[in-house]
């Protein structure tokens, strides 16, 4: 029962992990299939390594917008539009 559980729970946390880790790769203008290297012995581990201190590109990438430029300009535009509150 108790290993019911604890496979239950991996699996549950397996899916928001693996889209996480796609999300990084394309920050880095990487395939997604490239999380399959995480699956794999003593490769998953260099390969969370190499992607997690390769910087993003900057600026927009195949895979869309820079986050950080879209952060940037959705809080500028947001300051323009808000009227105070009172």
């Amino acid at each position: 029962e108790t290993h019911f559980a604890v496979v239950a729970l991996v699996l549950v946390a397996l899916w928001p992990s693996t889209v996480m880790q796609i999300k990084r790769l394309h920050d880095v203008d990487a395939a997604g299939w490239w999380v399959l290297l995480s699956f794999v012995p003593y490769l998953n581990l260099f390969s969370w390594i190499v992607f997690g201190l390769i910087p993003g590109t900057s600026g927009d990438n195949r895979y869309g917008r820079d986050p950080l430029t879209l952060r940037s300009s959705e809080a500028d535009h947001s300051n323009k539009t808000m009227e105070p509150t009172r």
